[in-house]
């Protein structure tokens, strides 16, 4: 259910809407599409967000992988707080990995030079460097030789203090520190503020001052924020500096699960690597996707992609696939550096090329180590050695070989890296991926697989998957909550339409339109609801049919 498949491990998972978490000695979590894998900790998850201590484990947040840190990760709604020493993080489509040498950002992300690792959230990468950061989009920009936590663009950094985050909000009670939200440096309060189920809940009948990318808004209404969901009615005005975006709408923003839906009916100013458009539209976002309509122009500065589209964007899971018929060469505040080469950026994304170019679509950094990469629609498309085509915000890579991409899904035959379908980032098998409709299918001995933001990873056995559903024959557990089929079986799971049909001589347990059950048979799912032919009892809470038959349960449409 909800195209989470979380497999190879020798424990046991449990996710959490659409997110395994699973607490493998060598395991994946994942939350909401996400897989985190490989710690030797275990992870608690709350509304879908991941909590956990690993000492050298992935954390993946919204479909980000992010691995193999010896420090602890703090994640909420997709935003993974980490400080490790190790590997690579990535998020939406977006591949953060361990250079000791420079950083790319997406959205409102800090773009720093560190010699360490970055952690990067919703296209912002957190990285603790001891040289120079520079942020775009309300994101403080800062040369500290501490760590930077960073939340929706917004840098956080160096405080003797402690952060809380919520929904990728950091929320930090600090003696001389800066709180930030939603891409907005508020520093130097002695208040505090109440959270709530990974909730900021704050209430200032003041205004915030904001200084170098900081927005500055004064609303004198309240801020209430539900599930992860900040829902704002501002009846003021934003004023940005520097690659901050300031913009007045008369309108509501409602968000939920971490989508922001907003209406204005103004515009948005924006300085410095900062799109100023003006859309008499609505943008309406699902799940991380911002399907917005302006018949309205951009404009930008300095690095900044200035596109007039008189189409309309549609973006899919993370994706944005648009249709305008101007160009697009840099939006939304975006750090455009190169490292050796020069970058392209395009969203508030930061496209760099270590040592080649890198072209970046909607938030997504497409980088090219030896190669070039190209990116559409908020899908990295990346080639090691090879190059890379992306249909429909699908990346298809190349690494040794040729990929064929139909219809947002990527057909690459590599030896080498990462292959990447609708924010996927599906990396290091020596096989070949089919992949039908942003599904990748691979068999691989290696790494990790993922499918609509969830990372399906080490496998030693090949994975079938259909629509956003990794298929794999794991001889571990998975465990699922919301809508995600928890089952632990030595089987094969197949899935359908974002369905986990597996086989397992274990036990499922389910929660929220997830049916729990411990079958020593086959389950078959169709349209996230989960068939089971069990001889155990299943629970299910939440319009989930709960029975307790030894025959078997076909149940679609939950």
């Amino acid at each position: 259910p909800y195209s989470v498949t979380e497999s190879s491990h020798s424990a046991e998972d449990q996710t959490l809407h659409g997110v395994t978490e699973s607490s493998h000695s060598a395991k994946d979590q994942t939350l909401h599409g996400v897989t985190e894998s490989s710690h030797s900790a275990k992870d608690q998850t709350l509304h879908g967000v991941t909590e956990s201590s690993h000492s050298a484990k992935d954390q993946t947040l919204h479909g980000v992988t992010e691995s193999s840190h010896s420090a602890k990760d703090q994640t909420l709604h997709g935003v993974t707080e980490s400080s490790h020493s190790a590997k690579d993080q990535t998020l939406h489509g977006v591949t953060e990995s361990s250079h000791s040498a420079k950083d790319q950002t997406l959205h409102g992300v800090t773009e720093s030079s560190h010699s360490a690792k970055d952690q990067t959230l919703h296209g912002v990468t957190e990285s603790s460097h001891s040289a120079k950061d520079q942020t775009l989009h309300g994101v403080t920009e800062s040369s500290h030789s501490a760590k930077d936590q960073t939340l929706h663009g917004v840098t956080e950094s160096s405080h003797s203090a402690k952060d809380q985050t919520l929904h990728g909000v950091t929320e930090s009670s600090h003696s001389a520190k800066d709180q930030t939200l939603h891409g907005v440096t508020e520093s130097s309060h002695s208040a505090k503020d109440q959270t709530l189920h990974g909730v900021t809940e704050s209430s200032h009948s003041a205004k915030d001052q904001t200084l170098h990318g900081v927005t500055e808004s004064s609303h004198s209404a309240k801020d209430q924020t539900l599930h992860g969901v900040t829902e704002s009615s501002h009846s003021a005005k934003d004023q940005t500096l520097h690659g901050v975006t300031e913009s007045s709408h008369s309108a509501k923003d409602q968000t939920l699960h971490g989508v922001t839906e907003s209406s204005h009916s103004a515009k948005d100013q924006t300085l410095h690597g900062v799109t100023e458009s003006s859309h008499s539209a609505k943008d309406q976002t699902l799940h991380g996707v911002t399907e917005s309509s302006h018949s309205a122009k951009d404009q930008t500065l300095h690095g900044v992609t200035e596109s007039s589209h008189s189409a309309k964007d549609q973006t899919l899971h993370g994706v944005t696939e648009s249709s305008h018929s101007a160009k697009d060469q840099t939006l939304h505040g975006v750090t455009e550096s190169s490292h050796s080469a020069k970058d392209q950026t395009l969203h508030g994304v930061t496209e760099s090329s270590h040592s080649a170019k890198d072209q970046t679509l909607h938030g997504v950094t497409e980088s090219s180590h030896s190669a070039k990469d190209q990116t559409l629609h908020g899908v990295t498309e990346s080639s090691h050695s090879a190059k890379d085509q992306t249909l429909h915000g699908v990346t298809e890579s190349s690494h040794s070989a040729k990929d064929q991409t139909l219809h947002g899904v990527t057909e690459s035959s590599h030896s080498a890296k990462d292959q990447t379908l609708h924010g996927v980032t599906e990396s290091s098998h020596s096989a070949k991926d089919q992949t039908l409709h942003g599904v990748t299918e691979s068999s691989h001995s290696a790494k990790d697989q993922t499918l609509h933001g969830v990372t399906e990873s080490s496998h030693s056995a090949k994975d079938q998957t259909l629509h956003g559903v990794t298929e794999s024959s794991h001889s571990a557990k998975d465990q699922t909550l919301h809508g995600v089929t928890e089952s632990s079986h030595s089987a094969k799971d197949q899935t359908l339409h974002g369905v986990t049909e597996s086989s397992h001589s274990a036990k499922d347990q389910t929660l929220h339109g997830v049916t729990e059950s411990s079958h020593s048979a086959k389950d078959q799912t169709l349209h996230g609801v989960t068939e089971s032919s069990h001889s155990a009892e299943d629970q299910t809470p939440h319009s989930v049919t709960e029975s307790s038959h030894s025959a078997e349960d076909r149940t679609p449409h939950m």
